[in-house]
């Protein structure tokens, strides 16, 4: 696992990669608001702040900083995204690979806001179109997930996550089913600088060539 910028330690979790260790962008994501209703429909009732305060997708990116049973907040200070019933969000890391560690800790940590971890389906994916799915945590398992365990190494590298609402958590106003904070990568490995492959490259390169001229 490379340690390329100085840890950092987030709810007790730390990540050797510090903030480069959190997703980064938002792919994809279906939201399913509560009792099946529209997101217009979801804004006219009368919790239509409560709708709007867990409903930018964007608030999954980067660090951990919302809510949790340590640390409660107000509902405008809030910046998780609810999922709703059976919803779910795809995110990637653009900067590291979620990688393995070759022994039993955690290499995936979800926060998940409020003060009990609501249940979700997690999957990891190279290439953002054939996943692996890692099972669901929830409930009273903790939020952690080592991939290690699905038969994954350090050398299986993951740019991609889904979560995805089980369908089983409370869903009323706006914070409907699984709030999700920040996914991060426990281990995690730098992406190569584009710099770095061209030297690979040439060096490469120069090899064939010297053995080409020695024949």
């Amino acid at each position: 696992m490379t340690q390329s910028a100085s840890a950092v330690t987030f709810r007790g979790i730390e990540f050797a990669q510090g903030e480069t260790s959190f997703a980064d962008e938002v792919v994809d994501y279906t939201k399913f608001y509560s009792g099946g209703l529209s997101q217009e429909e979801a804004y006219a009732k009368t919790w239509k702040a409560s709708a709007q305060a867990f409903d930018d997708p964007n608030a999954v990116l980067g660090a951990a900083n919302s809510s949790w049973k340590g640390n409660k907040m107000a509902i405008a200070d809030r910046d998780d995204y609810s999922l709703g019933n059976g919803g779910s969000i795809t995110v990637k890391f653009t900067d590291n690979f979620l990688v393995g560690s070759n022994d039993d800790k955690d290499d995936l940590w979800i926060f998940e806001a409020g003060g009990l971890v609501e249940g979700m389906l997690v999957e990891i994916s190279q290439d953002g179109d054939n996943w692996a799915s890692l099972g669901e945590i929830g409930g009273t398992q903790h939020a952690g997930i080592d991939i290690d365990a699905f038969g994954f190494t350090s050398d299986d590298t993951f740019s991609f996550v889904r979560v995805t609402d089980n369908g089983k958590n409370r869903y009323n106003q706006g914070w409907a089913g699984a709030d999700i904070d920040a996914i991060g990568a426990i281990s995690s490995q730098d992406v190569p600088e584009p710099a770095s492959m061209l030297g690979l490259l040439a060096v490469g390169g120069f090899i064939t060539s010297s053995v080409f001229k020695r024949r």
